[in-house]
């Protein structure tokens, strides 16, 4: 479901992964000052994305994982013809400070506390990539699962000793350094997907989408901590 119809064309609904919070909206604000696109953005775990929308509640543009997009598309909720993958989000841990560099999985294994998002795909993404690594029976008793954003603010606060976050998470959040992001090979990134609402989406959501797919923008979301994902 859109927003309401009587809204100024330029007016774009926006519901995102909490993990690119920071990136996003500095992107959007940007896209807004050069196109005069008045986008707002609220924010989620990837799966309550996708619940929020199914609820009913209105948006134009969502940006989630590409299962979600095709269970909002199969549910008529947003256009098919509109998905366009967006970049993927490598998955890393975090500390208070810089060490020795170590593979991840000696790094889980040396961690008097692991801190993570119980709810939400990056948690579920580390807990199978922790399996298929060997340590997450090992690891098990020193897993601290928690709400969104609260592992790197655990980490920076001393409350854990390392954080599972993703990247683009990590490197917005003060207090905490990325020690090491896990390979590709293990599925250990979040890939996302944008999509416009299937209900007649405002004008400037298809400007925004172009935007934020423009190659232009490549050097940002790379620093930002994304990485080019399949097309």
């Amino acid at each position: 479901m859109r927003p309401d119809r009587g809204r100024n064309v330029t007016d774009v609904q926006v519901i995102a992964p909490v993990a690119i919070r920071v990136l996003l909206t500095e992107l959007v604000e940007g896209i807004g000052r050069e196109t005069g696109l008045d986008v707002g953005l609220t924010f989620d775990l990837n799966p309550a994305v996708a619940r929020r929308i199914t609820a009913g509640e209105a948006f134009d543009l969502a940006i989630t994982n590409p299962w979600h997009v095709a269970e909002l598309v199969a549910a008529g909720l947003a256009r098919a013809d509109s998905e366009t993958a967006f970049w993927t989000i490598p998955l890393a841990i975090a500390a208070r400070e810089m060490r020795e560099a170590a593979a991840p999985e000696d790094i889980l294994r040396q961690a008097t506390s692991v801190a993570y998002t119980a709810e939400g795909t990056s948690g579920q993404t580390f807990l199978r990539v922790a399996e298929k690594l060997g340590v997450l029976n090992a690891i098990r008793p020193r897993l601290m699962p928690m709400g969104a954003g609260e592992p790197v603010r655990a980490v920076a606060a001393g409350e854990a000793e390392i954080a599972i976050a993703p990247l683009t998470t990590i490197l917005a959040a003060p207090g905490v350094v990325g020690l090491a992001e896990f390979d590709r090979s293990l599925g250990a990134s979040i890939d996302l997907s944008m999509v416009l609402c299937g209900d007649a989406p405002a004008l400037g959501a298809e400007a925004l989408l172009a935007a934020l797919a423009d190659p232009a923008l490549d050097a940002a979301l790379a620093a930002g901590g994304m990485a080019r994902g399949p097309r």
